[in-house]
Formats: C-alpha cells, sequence, structure tokens
C-alpha cells in the first residue's frame, strides 16, 4: 500500500503494476492454498490462480494495473478482504461438492 500511497509507479508502468500484481499474487496463494496456472480462454493465455483441481481463478497479475488503467482507487487492504471473502466462498462450495455423495 506505500508504493501506491507514495505513487511510487506511475500510472503508466503497467509492466511494474503487473509485477506488483504477481506479488500480491504470491501472497494470495500462500494465504489460500492456490496455485498458479495458465489459464487459456478465447482471448489467449495469461497466468491465474486455482483453487486445488476446480474452476475457481483468481487473475492477480492484472488486479491492480487494469484498477490503475480505469482510475479506480487502490485500497490493497480492502481488496484483500474482498478477495478473501469470494475465495472462502469457493473454498466452501468445493468442499461441500466434495462431501456430497456420489450417486451411480
Amino acid at each position: 500500500q506505500a508504493l501506491i500511497d507514495k505513487q511510487v509507479i506511475s500510472d503508466a508502468d503497467t509492466q511494474r503494476w503487473q509485477s506488483l500484481g504477481v506479488a500480491f499474487g504470491d501472497l494470495l496463494a500462500n494465504a489460500f492454498d492456490l496455485h498458479w496456472i495458465s489459464y487459456e480462454d478465447d482471448l489467449g493465455a495469461s497466468k491465474a490462480l486455482r483453487y486445488k483441481q476446480t474452476e475457481n481463478y483468481v487473475f492477480p497479475v492484472t488486479l491492480l494495473s487494469k484498477r490503475v488503467q480505469f482510475k479506480e482507487d487502490l485500497d490493497i487492504h480492502r481488496l484483500y478482504q474482498t478477495l478473501a471473502k469470494d475465495i472462502a466462498a469457493f473454498q466452501a462450495r468445493a468442499a461441500a461438492e466434495a462431501a456430497r455423495p456420489a450417486f451411480n
């Protein structure tokens, strides 16, 4: 947050914002048992964090740079708290699905 508050990175420096997104992603991965993967869709490939073998993803590389690009306020603590709630929700759904008995 200090880097953001002190405006150490210029708004136009997308590469540095994305590097900061990678560092933020590493923090999320360690805190929430997420793993880096290469995510591919119709628009191409990008790096994402995935929860186990589910279809639940977080895209931290562009998380900050997109907010800067669209002139949104960056409050890392608030962003972390929001993501923590979202991640906890998909982890709970995955646990509930795994606990559900399989019928053949």
